[in-house]
């Protein structure tokens, strides 16, 4: 369906700034110049030593659907632990739109009832250095396993007591 994106040039090093290095990662190879959106998990390990970098969705020029389980399955097939979700604006707004606002509380919901960390929600344009970070930005709190986060979960399958984003679109 997708293919992975050849990991032989990442080193442990690089990935210690988050996120620009995610970010230089996807200058430097190119990906965040795609002519339609693009989405794609990075995923590490406990540790933080990256996983694994794989396409998950690939959309329009101003749309892409996120199916939520290949996000999940991208992470768990390689035994990652936290995970950046990263897409494309090839319009070159990094605005998050309302869909972007509402793909993240799903897949941060999904990830947290897996017990998988998500860490950030990157938005890259082709312009250089016009990105938007959700955790930056403070519009993402990823939780603290650490502290004893704990997940609630109604009948629906609905967590409860955790809405990962800080601000709404």
């Amino acid at each position: 369906m997708y293919a992975q994106v050849e990991l032989s040039i990442l080193k442990e090093e690089f990935w210690s700034a988050k996120p620009r290095s995610e970010i230089q990662l996807f200058e430097e190879w190119g990906l965040s110049r795609a002519p339609q959106e693009v989405g794609y998990v990075v995923a590490f390990d406990g540790m933080r030593n990256v996983r694994s970098v794989v396409e998950v969705a690939r959309g329009s020029h101003g749309t892409m659907d996120i199916h939520v389980p290949s996000v999940l399955r991208a992470v768990l097939v390689c035994g990652g632990e936290r995970f950046t979700f990263v897409h494309t604006h090839p319009t070159g707004n990094a605005v998050p739109s309302p869909a972007d606002f509402e793909s993240t509380r799903k897949i941060a919901n999904a990830a947290a009832a897996c017990g998988l960390i998500l860490e950030d929600h990157l938005i890259l344009t082709p312009k250089k250095d016009v990105y938007t970070s959700f955790v930056e930005e403070g519009i993402y709190v990823a939780p603290d396993y650490n502290e004893g986060f704990q997940v609630s979960v109604d009948r629906e399958g609905n967590i409860l007591g955790y809405d990962p984003l800080r601000r709404l679109a």
